[in-house]
């Protein structure tokens, strides 16, 4: 293992604070926390970053080990970065047509669905989930599970010189087996062997990370990056290096033909094998708290947060794979897009440098971001309805959003929250579950005049009202509602004056949680976690600062057995 050593005080070099990460933030309710308490507090919870000049003398040490593998500060990165040429206009026809153009994908990455209970009072409060995928970092690679997160903006991942319990349960990177490693300063500056370097903290509501700068290659999975992709990107490579060869041919100094054609070679078989990767700053952690990290079957964070969430623009994903992107020719290389799977036999996925057609029937319907300088993905509310019931709360315009992959639930002000909890919670019907007819929440943003809409099966659960050894009937009637339509007559379950017989022992409870925020972000903010973005394709345009949205293509979810019917009774059952 790498040694951190004794750390040396040191005078901060740079206060760094972003909007909404300011150490006054008022503390979010132990309960309210988003799962495993990391990306809740990634995006509402007080995240001071100061940057610090820091020292280690066994770490100096290291360095001084590691020197013949370092990469100098004067060293290029990866071909399929160096190379940087505009794309003719007719490359981009040619992928227009490939479907690589405005709605086409540069890569698409699978996501892994984690699902963890959540107790209150030794019952089963509601599940959190996180969507994790695999990133190889380092020369040679060794792949990570991150978390995609569109609330924070940097690549965290705990490195070797943490030796608690906590990362030792995770892979650690190790900066010294990694020969495309440069260790850096926060603005991306070279360290100097044996002298002080800058260190991030990053303070959670529930833990902290500790960590210091490194330029590292980061790449996808092969098999993540279309084949068209990739000739494209040697084609470009080619060309561009077969003009620098020929600018020198003509110079006192000729390159030998048979020298040429090696380093042509050299650059296509090079162009191919970085298709995947690029060069970025990365923050390896020192020290992570055992609250909330431990727990986690994932190893770090990847954020998708807008460039102002990040230290520099270099720490930024989606900001530096759209160099990437923009080099083949996309139409939105500043893009990318989250699907999120409904049942198993979906993939979730993260799609880079533009979006899929294939999970949405009709064109996105695109809300500018607002106040896009906190870095956040935060849309403006027109208005907030149940069953076009306007919410009181929100009448006076001054609500707002927060698109965030990593929010389980939707989080209303405590304020609004009773309001809201009574208008969308309603008796279970007959079947026992919360998949069909209920009250519907309609929220409009703010930019095409687009509605999200939002049914039982989205954001209610089935909960017990008592305790019955059986399943109770007979409960009262509620109307049911067809979304957008009025009364629903001929609805499963209903009556012929469209009543809905429910259940006595059953009710379908939303799920959400209470959160206050402060400004500039709050206090009217709410979070539209997985149930909006399960719903509802999404993409963010980093250039423009837009979130389309499109309500999402799903397959058909396998039929629940009787048995399988009865065990998701007994499993609500067993909840309470």
């Amino acid at each position: 293992d790498e040694s951190s050593g004794d750390e040396a005080a040191a005078t901060p070099k740079a206060e760094a604070t972003k909007p909404y990460k300011a150490a006054n933030a008022t503390p979010v309710p132990r309960a309210a926390s988003r799962w495993w308490g990391l990306l809740p507090c990634l995006l509402w919870v007080a995240a001071t970053v100061v940057v610090d000049k820091w020292f280690h003398s066994k770490l100096a040490a290291e360095e001084v080990a590691d020197a013949p593998v370092r990469v100098s500060s004067s060293s290029r990165p990866t071909v399929a970065v160096a190379i940087a040429s505009a794309p003719q206009e007719s490359t981009r026809q040619d992928l227009a047509s490939d479907g690589l153009s405005g709605d086409g994908a540069l890569v698409t990455l699978n996501l892994t669905r984690q699902e963890m209970a959540v107790q209150k009072n030794g019952k089963v409060s509601y599940y959190k989930s996180a969507y994790w995928g695999t990133l190889q970092v380092g020369t040679p690679s060794v792949p990570f599970r991150v978390v995609f997160d569109t609330g924070s903006g940097h690549l965290i991942l705990p490195s070797s010189w943490c030796h608690s319990e906590t990362c030792k349960v995770h892979a650690r990177y190790r900066r010294s087996a990694s020969s495309t490693a440069k260790d850096i300063d926060y603005d991306g500056s070279a360290v100097t062997l044996g002298a002080p370097r800058d260190q991030i903290s990053v303070s959670f509501g529930t833990g902290e990370v500790t960590g210091v700068f490194v330029q590292e290659q980061v790449c996808v999975s092969e098999a993540s990056v279309p084949q068209k992709v990739v000739q494209r990107l040697v084609e470009v490579a080619e060309a561009e290096e077969a003009a620098r060869l020929l600018e020198v041919s003509s110079a006192d100094d000729a390159t030998e033909p048979a020298s040429a054609e090696r380093s042509v070679a050299d650059v296509r078989k090079a162009a191919a094998a970085s298709a995947a990767c690029v060069s970025m700053r990365i923050i390896a952690a020192t020290e992570m708290s055992e609250e909330p990290f431990k727990d986690f079957e994932f190893d770090g964070v990847l954020g998708l947060g807008l460039a102002s969430l990040s230290q520099t623009p270099e720490f930024n994903f989606p900001n530096v794979m759209s160099g990437l992107a923009g080099r083949i020719g996309a139409a939105t290389p500043h893009t990318f897009a989250v699907f999120l799977a409904e049942h198993t036999q979906e993939a979730s996925e993260l799609t880079v440098g533009g979006w899929s057609r294939r999970h949405v029937d009709k064109p996105l319907a695109w809300a500018p971001v607002y106040h896009a300088d906190l870095g956040h993905w935060l849309v403006k509310i027109k208005s907030m309805k149940v069953d076009g019931v306007p919410v009181e709360f929100c009448q006076d315009g001054g609500c707002s959003a927060v698109v965030d992959t990593g929010t389980s639930l939707i989080s209303v002000p405590t304020a609004a929250f009773p309001e809201v909890f009574e208008m969308l919670r309603h008796p279970a019907p007959l079947e026992g579950h919360c998949l069909g007819q209920g009250p519907e929440l309609q929220i409009e943003l703010e930019g095409d005049n687009f509605t999200l809409a939002l049914g039982p099966r989205d954001y209610a659960r089935a909960q017990l009202t008592s305790s019955p050894a059986k399943p109770a009937f007979g409960g009262r009637r509620w109307q049911a509602r067809s979304p957008l339509r009025g009364t629903a007559k001929g609805v499963e379950g209903s009556n012929d004056d469209g009543k809905v017989e429910t259940r006595k022992d059953l009710y379908c409870k939303p799920m959400l949680m209470a959160m206050d925020f402060p400004e500039p972000i709050g206090p009217k903010l709410f979070i539209l976690g997985e149930p909006v973005m399960r719903r509802y394709y999404t993409a963010y345009d980093m250039q423009q600062e837009r979130i389309g949205f499109g309500l999402a293509r799903h397959s058909e979810a396998p039929a629940l057995t009787e048995a399988e019917d009865f065990d998701l009774w007994q499993e609500v059952h067993d909840e309470q």
